[in-house]
């Protein structure tokens, strides 16, 4: 893979994407208490990200259409930026329209990303995916170190939160000024499809869903359980909850080109049967230490989930890019404001312990729905010929 700027344009914005999103799980305890409200309450800003997700995963084809993808990749970074500053302001509902600003950001970024690096390595789109999602992952692990320092030292959360990925913004779009607006032109990608053939998008859409509910009800909640279950302060909790980021990372680093050659089956199999491992660990942990480190399994497991099924899920549409890119934004977007609200709800009526039983009821879905999303896997369909 020869990396150019227009690849360390799209790796650098989601890079932005990977710390303000995976950020969202570390500020959220301290953002409430802020704000003096309960868990459920707080549970709404990621909804208000995921109303924006599915809304630009509707419309966001015909914006890359007028503004080309150079443009909108501008336009979402400058929005991310926007987002996660008004989050950071002591206001309800400054942080409500920060919050949509930030989803808008976000969207913008996972439709013209993906499809851009699918485009610039045709042949290779599952391990540009995946690589560039594990960049992302990597500057997600700073953010619990960053914002639990900052808090530690009396910085206060808000710091960490903005003041290295600001100063990146500003190195992207230097870069992005630089790329060429032919490398922003979308266009159809033939030689997006695997081995050659068209499968239906519906199942991989799906698990889509199940992939992104179980990554965000861990990246969400689990500093609480800690917090909850372990008696750890909010600074500690947020600083463990990297285990999950740093297994994130480490998975998608060093399992996806493994996981781009094989079948989508079997690497939801395997990868949900080592998150089970995980969650048994993180869930029935008796001592802190253990439960952080079932994290870090989880983050292996659920990992390669995501970038591997998006690249699949454009490859059912390898004429309409765009468009496939959308469509697994309304599966974030489904999926972030439904099973974390769920497991918040559930928190807050009965007990975060057995709320959190909703991630192995996801994970044994994404089991169920491997043959349907993958029908022909002895076919050897592979996105990274």
């Amino acid at each position: 893979m020869k990396r150019t700027v227009s690849t360390w344009a799209a790796y650098g914005t989601l890079a932005l994407l990977g710390f303000w999103l995976n950020g969202m799980g570390s500020i959220l305890a301290p953002l409430r208490s802020d704000l003096g409200v309960d868990r459920a309450q707080v549970a709404f800003y990621p909804s208000l990200f995921a109303i924006a997700l599915v809304v630009t995963g509707l419309t966001g084809e015909r914006v890359i259409g007028v503004i080309g993808r150079r443009g909108a990749m501008t336009l979402a970074v400058v929005a991310m930026a926007a987002g996660a500053a008004l989050l950071c302001v002591p206001s309800r509902w400054v942080t409500v329209a920060g919050a949509l600003v930030l989803g808008v950001g976000c969207a913008l970024t996972l439709q013209t990303v993906l499809v851009a690096l699918a485009e610039e390595f045709p042949t290779q789109s599952g391990r540009a995916n995946s690589e560039a999602n594990g960049i992302a992952s990597m500057m997600a692990i700073l953010v619990p170190w960053l914002v639990g320092g900052a808090m530690l030292t009396g910085l206060g959360w808000r710091l960490g939160y903005l003041a290295l990925p600001l100063a990146m913004a500003v190195l992207v779009l230097v870069a992005l000024a630089r790329v060429r607006p032919a490398a922003g032109t979308p266009r159809a990608t033939p030689a997006l499809s695997l081995a050659g053939e068209h499968q239906p998008i519906r199942w991989r859409w799906v698990v889509l869903v199940l992939a992104v509910s179980a990554e965000f009800c861990c990246l969400l909640w689990a500093a609480d359980a800690l917090t909850a279950w372990h008696g750890l302060s909010a600074a500690a909790a947020a600083t463990c909850l990297s285990a999950f980021l740093v297994g994130m990372a480490a998975g998608r680093m060093l399992l996806s080109k493994r996981a781009a050659a094989r079948s989508l089956r079997v690497v939801i199999w395997r990868q949900t049967a080592l998150a089970a491992v995980g969650f048994t660990l993180f869930w029935g942990a008796p001592w802190w230490p253990v439960a952080v480190a079932g994290l870090l399994i989880i983050g292996l497991g659920i990992s390669v989930l995501y970038p591997i099924g998006v690249a699949h899920a454009i490859a059912a549409w390898p004429d309409r890019p765009d468009a496939a890119a959308g469509r697994t934004l309304l599966a974030s977007g489904v999926a972030i404001a439904g099973a974390p609200y769920l497991l918040a709800r559930l928190s807050d009526v009965a007990d975060i312990r057995e709320a959190y039983l909703v991630v192995p009821v996801v994970l044994a879905m994404l089991a169920l729905v491997a043959p349907l999303a993958d029908p022909r896997p002895a076919a050897g369909a592979s996105i990274s010929r």
